[in-house]
């Protein structure tokens, strides 16, 4: 009974213990199932090897990282057949490390699966001895396809963003934390003048900023690295050979996992920014000189009509007096004296005019040099025996297409300033050339699609002019001189912008000073004039004048001189007097001389009503008037016949005696 019992009891103990180790077998077959997830779960392969490499077993997953079946395994499946040949050497080597107790170090290859195909695995291994003797080996691998995917991804987009980088215009970069650059766009290169691998190979970003303001960048990149300022900053920077340049600066951090490590950003060249800016306060400037200068010449257009209407009365009148009493010399002394100050208030309102397009001009083509040539004895005279003028023509110079007397009174007019700026004895230089200018040198009154100008130089010794004064040069009434009217360089910057010209003036004190005037060329080649004495031989009797004015006190006095020097006249202050009139003996007629602005009737429409009835007539138009009011006439067009009021006798009789001339 008792042993019976005592049977009992163990076999329940027994049932017990059974029923224990199922659970534990549970709890086994469980972990090893979480395991064995866990291990599907990563890219992670265990292999078991024999000491040919022969794959003995493979974790679940592995045949397919290998691309095989289980075929292949059971026929024979070798580690070292899946290595690419240049790997091959490597992974014998560190077999016999292995099997000689050294250590392996884990390390990426590729393997070749099935398909042919490649993936990228990290290996490690551990070595089986069994009594002292190798037995083969555990080699684990992990797949990092994806990793070197998604790094060819990376590599791809900085490919791409370095390529993009390159197609801007502006310099890209990227520094390292301690401001050395460790990228730049290939625009770098031509903005900095640095080779790409210079600027890549140990440049400072403060390398590449002027001296001066490089205190400043730096402040300014320790405030964008504690985020206390924007990122947007002006330097001067400097390129490898020196030449400074504005730019302006856009930045950010670059952080990776919470630290910086350093700064990229763009950098904008303003040069032509600033050039711009420096043009647009150009082109202001010039603007507001014109308007200043149109502000004198209106004041003086407003009264230049009837006061030259009234010198020419007093000048002609004075003349012919002259004429009669030529034999009082102290009478006649006198008349002169009166008649100069009549020239001298002329000249004050002509110089007035010349400011802007307020001159009435009879330009032609004109020949530089032999203007200069002709003038040169007045020129020597002007300067003096203590001033050596040296006189410098190009002979291939082009004519300029102006009015001669305006040329004239700018060539003397440089040369009396040029010799009033020497105090004793020096040089002054009168040269012409040809010059080509650049078109944003090219004032903005004049076309920009010619560049080649003909160029009139004044040079002299003197004292030079005041920097902070040189810009005033122009001004009307501007001057350093105690008895000067200060419109002697006013005068020839106007008659300059009139004639489709500019000017540009350059000194330095204790050296002298140089004037510029660069004309734009003439289309046409210049006609000689007649000279002296072919006017001489025309006889004055043999051709009759029709004279038009409406002011009779002009009338009578263009009338008188006329009939003084030979010509038959039929003056008229009512232009229809004339036309009706000339219906009658038009045929006969020779020359008509008529003012331009008249009630009614203009000397324009009454020209073209006469030119119906006799095309052989000549016309010469005379006025007070600004050129701009005798332009809305059409009268100021090319090849028309001008005289400009007040005039002199000896003026008119040589104005209609060289139209008479062209017409013989």
């Amino acid at each position: 009974m008792n042993e019976t019992s005592e049977l009992l009891n163990k076999i329940d103990s027994l049932e017990k213990e059974l029923e224990e180790m199922k659970i534990q077998l549970d709890k086994s077959r469980n972990c090893r199932e979480n395991l064995s997830q866990a291990m599907r779960m990563l890219p992670i392969v265990i292999c078991e090897l024999a000491p040919t490499t022969r794959i003995l077993e493979v974790s679940e997953g592995g045949l397919e990282l290998f691309g095989y079946s289980q075929t292949h395994l059971e026929k024979g499946l070798y580690g070292m057949d899946l290595f690419s040949n240049e790997d091959k050497p490597i992974i014998g080597q560190q077999i016999e490390d292995i099997k000689n107790g050294r250590q392996f170090t884990p390390q990426e290859y590729r393997i070749k699966r099935g398909d042919g195909s490649w993936a990228n695995v990290v290996i490690s291994s551990k070595a089986h001895f069994k009594n002292g003797t190798f037995s083969g080996f555990r080699i684990i691998l992990v797949d990092v396809s994806d990793l070197e995917m998604y790094k060819r991804k990376i590599e791809s987009t900085n490919m791409s963003f370095r390529h993009f980088a390159d197609l801007i215009p502006q310099t890209v970069f990227e520094t390292d934390q301690n401001g050395y650059f460790t990228f730049c766009n290939e625009a770098a290169e031509r903005t900095f003048e640095y080779a790409l691998d210079d600027l890549r190979k140990g440049v400072h970003v403060l390398d590449v900023i002027a001296p001066e303001e490089q205190e400043k960048a730096a402040s300014n990149i320790k405030r964008i690295e504690m985020g206390m300022e924007a990122s947007e900053h002006d330097y001067i920077a400097i390129k490898k050979s020196g030449v400074r340049f504005p730019v302006t600066v856009y930045s950010s951090l670059i952080v990776e996992n919470g630290q910086i490590k350093g700064i990229r950003g763009i950098l904008l060249d303003m040069s032509s920014r600033f050039e711009a800016k420096n043009n647009e306060l150009k082109v202001e400037a010039q603007l507001f000189d014109v308007q200043k200068m149109d502000a004198v010449a209106r004041v003086a257009k407003g009264v230049a009509h009837d006061f030259f209407n009234i010198l020419t009365i007093i000048i002609s009148g004075i003349e012919l007096i002259q004429e009669k009493i030529s034999s009082n010399r102290r009478l006649f002394e006198e008349l002169e004296d009166i008649k100069q100050s009549a020239h001298r208030g002329s000249s004050l309102i002509s110089k007035l005019m010349a400011f802007s397009t307020k001159q009435i001009i009879s330009p032609r083509s004109v020949n530089l040099n032999e203007l200069i040539h002709k003038s040169s004895d007045l020129l020597r005279s002007l300067c003096g025996e203590n001033i050596n003028l040296k006189i410098e023509l190009d002979e291939k110079i082009k004519d300029i297409f102006i009015d001669e007397l305006q040329l004239e009174q700018i060539i003397t007019n440089l040369v009396i300033n040029a010799r009033e700026a020497i105090t004793d004895s020096g040089t002054i230089a009168v040269s012409t050339g040809m010059a080509l200018v650049e078109e944003h040198e090219i004032p903005i009154h004049l076309p920009h699609d010619r560049n080649e100008f003909a160029l009139l130089q004044i040079t002299d010794t003197g004292t030079g002019i005041e920097p902070d004064i040189l810009n005033s040069v122009f001004e009307p009434f501007f001057t350093t001189k105690t008895n000067s009217s200060g419109l002697g360089l006013s005068t020839v910057f106007g008659i300059a912008r009139q004639n489709n010209g500019f000017i540009r003036i350059d000194s330095t004190q204790g050296i002298g000073t140089t004037v510029r005037v660069y004309f734009q060329t003439a289309v046409q080649v210049s006609t000689p004039l007649p000279s002296t004495k072919e006017l001489m031989l025309i006889n004055s009797k043999a051709f009759k004048i029709f004279v038009v004015e409406d002011e009779s006190m002009v009338l009578g006095a263009v009338t008188r001189i006329l009939r003084r020097k030979g010509f038959t006249v039929f003056p008229f202050q009512d232009p229809e007097d004339a036309l009706n009139v000339f219906h009658d003996i038009g045929n006969e007629i020779d020359l008509l001389l008529t003012d331009v602005i008249m009630p009614r009737i203009d000397g324009k429409i009454l020209s073209d009503e006469l030119l119906a009835i006799n095309p052989q007539l000549q016309v010469i138009y005379m006025s007070g008037h600004n050129n701009i009011i005798v332009s809305e006439k059409g009268i100021l067009l090319e090849g028309a016949n001008f005289i400009q009021k007040p005039f002199t006798m000896n003026q008119l009789i040589h104005k209609v005696k060289s139209v008479l001339y062209n017409r013989s």
